[in-house]
């Protein structure tokens, strides 16, 4: 039986959430696993005595304890780097995996021939009661492969990957958002194969609390910024990603000055409400939030252009 490294990353997750996300791995099928916890935050003592009486319990954790916060890409690229496994699968400390999930992913990837798959997923609240089926529009190798660039499907807590493909490509880039949809990109440009089981193995946690203005302006120009990093490989066959340069562009976007985080918040928010309200068929409060979007029209209209790409090459796949 081969053998599966599952990586997780903790912080501040609350301790029932984290107990039922490390049972489900720990109670999976599929046996031959190491369970490699990385806590990211030295200072969380109670989390530290939960997750060293669960070590302590069972042999197949692995606990590492990192001596100051070092994001969740390097702290998932230093378990890395103790995996033995054939096969790496993650695991969010928040979340919960069906029991059969590890065995339904490697049958999938090894009858397939893929070198990474991952799952749809139901969305649940705080109290694990679901919200939602999330399935991705089409389960078609093609599918993935032409709609990544312009969205992140990937539901990254429900991977397995090939071990020797994730460390070829040197695991995750040290991005402060979207580490996943960087390292997705790079297996595309690669030449590896992304397939999706058609069945939700991860239910996936939807917290409460919004996110900050200041954290989504950088999801959104981070999420950008690889983007043009794809498209430079595309071109170029390598990309110029350095931490350096990313965080110039960053700043150049000027996603740490508080007036441009208020003008970009303001303006997709404004620019969702006007989605669905035309979803909702109210075409006046669409136009009335549309326009009020655009203050923001240089963001406004890179999200259409993405936007309208995506669903261009979703229409043969519906």
């Amino acid at each position: 039986m081969k053998k599966v490294s599952v990586l997780m990353s903790v912080f501040n997750e609350p301790v029932g959430m984290l107990r039922e996300s490390i049972d489900s791995i720990l109670k999976q099928s599929y046996k031959e696993i190491e369970f490699i916890i990385v806590l990211d935050n030295p200072q969380n003592t109670l989390v530290f005595q939960l997750l060293k009486d669960y070590s302590s319990a069972d042999g197949r954790i692995v606990l590492l304890v990192n001596d100051k916060n070092i994001g969740l890409a390097m702290s998932l690229n230093r378990a890395l780097s103790l995996a033995t496994g054939e096969y790496v699968a993650r695991m969010d400390a928040d979340d919960i995996s069906s029991l059969n999930r590890i065995e339904e992913e490697i049958r999938f990837l090894e009858e397939k021939s893929y070198d990474m798959v991952f799952s749809d997923r139901v969305d649940i609240d705080e109290n694990g009661k679901k919200l939602r089926l999330k399935e991705i529009e089409s389960h078609s190798d093609k599918y993935i492969e032409n709609v990544l660039p312009y969205n992140c499907i990937v539901n990254h807590p429900s991977i397995l990957i090939k071990t020797n493909v994730i460390k070829e490509l040197s695991g995750y880039r040290n991005f402060h958002a979207s580490q996943d949809y960087d390292l997705w990109l790079r297996l595309l440009t690669s030449g590896y194969r992304i397939g999706c089981v058609p069945k939700p193995l991860i239910r996936y946690r939807i917290r409460q609390g919004s996110i900050s203005k200041g954290k989504r302006f950088i999801q959104f120009e981070t999420a950008r910024y690889i983007r043009s990093l794809y498209y430079e490989r595309k071109k170029c066959g390598f990309d110029s990603y350095s931490l350096e340069a990313y965080t110039a562009y960053l700043t150049k976007r000027g996603v740490y000055d508080v007036r441009i985080q208020n003008k970009f918040s303001d303006s997709m928010n404004f620019y969702e409400k006007a989605m669905i309200s035309r979803s909702r068929g109210e075409t006046k409060e669409f136009l009335k939030n549309f326009i009020k979007s655009l203050k923001g029209l240089e963001w406004v209209r890179y999200v259409v252009l993405i936007t309208l790409k995506e669903r261009k090459i979703s229409v043969p796949y519906l």
